[in-house]
Formats: C-alpha cells, sequence, structure tokens
C-alpha cells in the first residue's frame, strides 16, 4: 500500500465499507470491501477531493495514490503563494517608507467615509499601529462615536473591545490593546479599518501572513461587517495578489487618494 497506515498523511478509520462524500474542503472516507483499518485512509480538510472509491483494495491503492499525488500538488502551490506574497511584502515595507506626511489625508478620507456611511450608534474598529502603518489614532477624539482595538490572543484568534480610558496592555502579539471588557459582537461594528502592506484591485489584502483577519472575517457574521484596508497609494497593487483559499475580499481600501472599491466583477 505504499506506506499506508505508517508515515502519510491520512487519518485511519474502522469504518466498514462505506461511502461517503462531503463537498468543499471537507474530508471524504475512502472504503473498501476488507474491514482492515490499514485500507482505509481518510483525507486531509485541508484538500478538496471530488470523487467516491470503493471496491477493492487495488482500487483504494490506485485512489490513495491520486490522493497523495493532490496533496504534493496542493502543498506545492501553497509553498509557491507563500513564497511570492513573503518576497512581496518585502517590497512594499520597502515602498511605504517616509510616507507618514500623508497620514493626515487619509485619516480625512476615512472619517469622511465613516461619518458619510456608518450609523453613529456603531462602533468602529481601529487598530494600534506598528511601524510603516497609517496612524489612525487621532480618530480616537475625532469621530464622536464608540472605537474598538482589536484583541489578539497570540493562537490566531482575534477579537474586538471597546478603546476606553483604561490603560492598554501588551495582547497576544504584543500589541497594545485593552486588557479587559467585553468582546463585541459583529453587529455592534459599523466598520472595520485594517492595515495592509498592499491591496489589489480585486480586494485582496496583504498582510503578514498570521491570518488573523483572515480568520475573524470567515466567520459569516463578521463577514458582514463592512472592513477597509487602510495604506498609502503607492502600496496599490496594479498587478493581482497571490491569494490562499482562505484569502477573502475586503470591502475596499482607503488611501491619500480616497476610498475605492473591488471590480464589480468581484464584488459580484
Amino acid at each position: 500500500m505504499g506506506g499506508l497506515g505508517k508515515s502519510l498523511p491520512f487519518f485511519v478509520s474502522h469504518a466498514h465499507n462505506q461511502k461517503h462524500r462531503v463537498d468543499g474542503d471537507l474530508p471524504i472516507i475512502y472504503g473498501c470491501q476488507k474491514s482492515n483499518p490499514k485500507h482505509w485512509c481518510h483525507v486531509p480538510e485541508s484538500i478538496s477531493v471530488r470523487e467516491i472509491v470503493t471496491g477493492d483494495v487495488k482500487k483504494l491503492q490506485s485512489a490513495v495514490q491520486t490522493v497523495e499525488m493532490l496533496i504534493h500538488s496542493r502543498m506545492t502551490s501553497n509553498q509557491q503563494t507563500s513564497a511570492e506574497k513573503k518576497t512581496l511584502r518585502r517590497q512594499f515595507r520597502l515602498r511605504r517608507r517616509n510616507q507618514e506626511y500623508l497620514d493626515d489625508a487619509i485619516r480625512l478620507m476615512a472619517t469622511n467615509l465613516i461619518l458619510n456611511t456608518v450609523n453613529s450608534q456603531a462602533a468602529i474598529g481601529l487598530y494600534w499601529p506598528l511601524a510603516g502603518e497609517v496612524d489612525l489614532r487621532p480618530l480616537q477624539s475625532r469621530l464622536g462615536q464608540s472605537v474598538a482595538l482589536p484583541v489578539a490572543d497570540g493562537q490566531g484568534g482575534l477579537e474586538y473591545k471597546l478603546w476606553d480610558e483604561q490603560i492598554l496592555s501588551p495582547d497576544g502579539c504584543d500589541i497594545p490593546a485593552p486588557p479587559s471588557g467585553q468582546s463585541l459582537d459583529p453587529s455592534q461594528l459599523g466598520m472595520i479599518l485594517v492595515p495592509g502592506l498592499a491591496i489589489d484591485c480585486n480586494g485582496i489584502r496583504l498582510g503578514y501572513g498570521g491570518g488573523y483577519y483572515d480568520r475573524l472575517r470567515s466567520n459569516p457574521a463578521w463577514a458582514l461587517v463592512p472592513a477597509w484596508v487602510i495604506l498609502y497609494s503607492c502600496c496599490f497593487s496594479d498587478e493581482p495578489l497571490p491569494r490562499d483559499p482562505w484569502d477573502i475580499p475586503f470591502s475596499g481600501w482607503i488611501s491619500e487618494k480616497g476610498a475605492g472599491r473591488p471590480s464589480a466583477e468581484t464584488a459580484s
């Protein structure tokens, strides 16, 4: 079986003569007529397979070989995308240097968008700027409505808490954040503003690779909250950015030139 049941990335099932199919990037159980657990394999959740295989061991062997090839192909593709993103991060970090003089203009553009599109009773999600990022902190006192900051747990999770008079403390990523208070529901936020290294016309953002905002926005409730990327216009990519399966287009972007939205084809 080519090492099946040893070091392959398969989970062994004890089921007998099954035939299951789950669409999308979810598992499929391959079954055979023999109940020996070594002849069962479970496709990793990151692999999308759209075929059902039942029958004898030879047919299962062929199926396993197909899955192995698919896994290798997917891993190779993911590695290539990761490498491309790493190179682009370096390029856009250099490109955005010494652009701080544009922060006032970007804050004005963001304020206008918020005042014209967001209910004054809803909170606005800001962020604590890292080196090279547009500083939106002055909006806390300018907007006249509640603002919130993201709180990362250091393990990939992200939540928002109100930014009030309390002293901020480092979160799981060592970024200043509210140390206490209840997590906000997505319905309590009218918009979130997110820093980015780059964005393209499809609304695909290039971040730092932590995936915090992607995981948050994979939740359907959070996906409904308008999310805008804040960056300098020099960091707008004319070419489509490399995209992983989990990359979700943003509502738009805000630079010193104003607000922009993804193309109609992407929005649809």
